[in-house]
This record gives structure tokens, C-alpha cells and sequence, in this order.
């Protein structure tokens, strides 16, 4: 292996640690994923809708959305993102934003 393919399969393994981490406060991180799916399609229907609409109201109002799904959303949306993740991506800056800049997390505080 060349030192780049040594490089980027560190990376790779530090990348499904990262993803490992629960990436809202208090959901798992199946629970995260779930929700983020609700989040995602809320967000795109809310650009949609005419005028001023809070995710929340859109989230309660989507048809063919379980009601447990609903709630992992709105606790999502509650509880906030998970200030670990950011903290895992600040402590692995360089390896990981060498090969994956673009999956670099906000950070949580500001």
C-alpha cells in the first residue's frame, strides 16, 4: 500500500467511529437516522409551502409518518445535535478533513 492508501484507510475507520456516535442528545443512533429522515422530508416541505412554516408543524402534519417517528423528530429537534460529534471530528481534524470535508459537522455551540 502506498502511505495515501494507508492514509485514507485510517481515515475510513475513523469516519465509522465518527458515524458510530449518536448524532442527536439523548437518541441512539438508529434513533438519530430515523429521525433525520423526518427532518429531511419536513425541511424540503417546508421550503414548499407558502409563507413562514415552523419544522415542527410540518412534522405533525405529514401523512405517512408513524407517530413514533414523529416523536424521534421532534426530540431531535428538541434536544440538538450532539456536541460529541464535533468534539470526535475537532480531536481527528486532519485525517479526517483530508478525505471527508464535506461530512465536517457544525459546531453545535455557535
Amino acid at each position: 500500500m502506498t502511505p495515501t492508501e494507508v492514509e485514507y484507510t485510517r481515515a475510513q475507520s475513523t469516519l465509522n467511529d465518527f458515524f458510530d456516535i449518536p448524532k442527536y442528545l439523548g437518541l441512539t443512533q438508529p434513533e438519530g437516522e430515523a429521525a433525520d429522515k423526518v427532518l429531511e422530508q419536513a425541511r424540503a416541505l417546508a421550503r414548499l409551502a407558502p409563507g413562514r412554516t415552523s419544522i415542527t408543524e410540518v412534522v405533525m402534519q405529514m401523512p405517512g409518518i408513524t407517530n413514533e417517528e414523529k416523536v424521534l423528530a421532534l426530540r431531535a429537534l428538541r434536544a440538538g445535535r450532539n456536541p460529541r460529534r464535533f468534539a470526535f471530528w475537532a480531536s481527528h481534524t486532519e485525517e479526517l478533513d483530508t478525505f471527508y470535508p464535506d461530512l465536517k459537522p457544525a459546531n453545535p455551540l455557535e
